[in-house]
């Protein structure tokens, strides 16, 4: 029992109420006791890094790993801002630029697959390190890839190293920590993940081309001169010229068929000539994927790997679990199936929706670049404040009705996010966006629990096939959706993303039908269930 301003606390750190001074009221009680609890826990972590070598080294390579997902959460956030410059340096329009996104995550499907032969057969620390090096020559080069063959193999290299680290550093801290404090650690590691994503757009927005639009969509013609209007200048993102000028200055007729004819662009000397800084905003990745690599090779020289310390690979409550019932093989797939195509939406809307909207918000809205990395933030704030919140009250919340709340706010965002558009509400493009990240944020890892709660337990199959499913969508949205808003209308950006946002909703009714009748049938998952599971690999 310990005495602390004339307040009494026992050693498992509650607070005995008729020892408090008489003018406090409940709630304060309740805060001295939180705060107290805070003390001992902080100073218990102290002591066992000063004396459990275990201990420490498991802390020392969770922070490793936490600054590699960092990275990663880093290059995400920086991808959207820059891919109209990535597009103008190489010299493509939308359609063919959005092989770049789709070789992203060809590499990174590609890098998984690499990282499940590799695990069990290298030191992974090692591993993490040659990874996160390749990945900071390749960032470095990537703004100096003016031929788009070279863009797209750049892209597909770093899609397979962050492939590599992604599901390896997920499973290295579930290695480590167990039971005791797995589920904490992961959050904890996305949560460093959704970090580098919210500041990673702030500090790209500095070094992107400036672009002054004209807002102006007409095609006036005067004194035998046609004003070239900023619609007009997508049809010249296919021309040899690194760093075209989207603003809008008088040409006479002959000029534009040559223009239109010989894919060539004179500009006009009394203009100034945007210069994209994007080699500036990759070097401070690359710096920062060399650091992390090099915190790995540190960290291996001075505490070689004892997988003895390290923790159990699989957490003790799986054991305790391992009653479970078994669905019938139909049923089963048919269950599967719909989580399936609901990852497969899912990952299609959020992955394509973030790496182009600064490029519609400046097509579209003639924004410039900077306001178009502005908003990209903006939907990683509220990403990572959602986040924020589940750590604390996820353990009250029924995951299936989660998943409801969520897929129905991702999907009311980009309908509003349609509207504002068609009616040039700007302001409101701020608002949905804001509504799109918090929708977003957790829905990944719900659809896991969702199947791990209510159908049948994830196993290592089971994610595989998820995390395929995830990445098929993430690969071929972008080719469809650059299809759209270069061939037909821009304004296919809003339409398409509306009729996925109802897809999602309508996958999630038909999988809550699917759920009641696995549940009413065969019964829970676990015959014996000490404790709800839930999996957090991707919050």
């Amino acid at each position: 029992m310990t005495e602390v301003n004339d307040a009494v606390f026992h050693d498992d750190y509650q607070v005995v109420p008729q020892t408090l001074p008489k003018h406090l009221d409940t709630d304060q009680v309740q805060v001295v006791s939180h705060q107290w609890r805070c003390i001992r826990a902080w100073k218990k972590i102290r002591r066992r890094l000063k004396e459990d070598r275990r201990f420490k080294g498991k802390v020392y390579y969770s922070v490793c790993i936490y600054f590699a997902f960092f990275v990663i959460g880093w290059i995400k956030g920086q991808f959207g801002p820059s891919f109209p410059d990535l597009r103008l340096i190489c010299g493509v329009d939308i359609e063919k630029g959005s092989w770049i996104v789709t070789t992203f995550y060809i590499g990174y499907t590609f890098g998984s697959i690499l990282e499940g032969f590799l695990y069990s057969k290298v030191n992974r620390k090692l591993l993490f390190c040659a990874c996160l090096s390749i990945l900071a020559a390749t960032v470095a080069v990537i703004p100096w890839c003016f031929r788009f063959e070279a863009m797209v193999s750049a892209h597909f290299v770093q899609g397979a190293m962050e492939g590599v680290l992604d599901p390896g550093g997920n499973a290295e801290i579930l290695r480590i920590w167990g039971t005791e404090g797995g589920r904490t650690a992961i959050l904890g590691m996305n949560f460093a993940l959704s970090v580098g994503s919210v500041i990673s757009p702030l500090a790209t927005g500095p070094f992107l081309a400036e672009t002054r639009q004209n807002k102006t969509s007409t095609n006036n013609a005067t004194d035998g001169s046609i004003f070239l209007n900023s619609t007009f200048d997508q049809s010249l993102e296919s021309t040899h010229v690194s760093y075209p000028i989207n603003t809008s200055f008088p040409y006479n007729i002959s000029t534009i068929w040559n223009v239109i004819e010989n894919k060539s662009l004179v500009y006009n000397e009394d203009e100034p000539q945007p210069v994209t800084r994007l080699y500036i905003a990759f070097s401070i990745t690359a710096v920062l994927s060399f650091l992390t690599a090099l915190s790995f090779f540190t960290f291996n020289t001075i505490l070689p790997e004892r997988e003895k310390e390290n923790g159990s690979l699989v957490p003790s409550d799986i054991s305790e679990k391992s009653l479970t019932r078994h669905l019938p093989k139909r049923t089963q797939v048919i269950a599967l199936s719909i989580i399936g195509a609901s990852l497969f939406t899912f990952n299609a809307i959020d992955e394509a929706f973030i790496a182009y909207l600064s490029t519609f918000c400046n097509t579209f809205f003639h924004w410039t670049n900077s306001s178009g990395a502005l908003v990209t933030s903006l939907l990683f704030i509220f990403n990572l404040s959602t986040r924020l919140v589940y750590l604390v009250v996820s353990k009250w919340l029924n995951s299936l009705v989660c998943v409801g709340i969520h897929s129905c706010a991702m999907f009311f965002s980009l309908l509003g996010f349609l509207f504002v558009s068609l009616y040039m509400v700007e302001t409101g493009v701020w608002i949905f966006v804001a509504l799109f990240g918090y929708g977003k944020s957790v829905l990944f890892a719900l659809l896991f629990s969702w199947t791990n709660e209510y159908l049948t337990p994830v196993t290592g199959k089971i994610s595989s096939a998820f995390f395929i499913s995830a990445m098929v969508g993430s690969s071929l949205n972008p080719l469809l959706l650059g299809y759209l808003m270069e061939q037909v209308a821009t304004i296919w950006f809003g339409y398409l993303f509306a009729i996925e946002g109802a897809l999602l909703v309508l996958l999630y009714i038909v999988g809550v039908i699917v759920t009641k009748h696995v549940t009413s049938r065969y019964g829970g998952v676990y015959k014996i269930k000490e404790e709800e599971t839930q999996f957090s690999t991707k919050l």
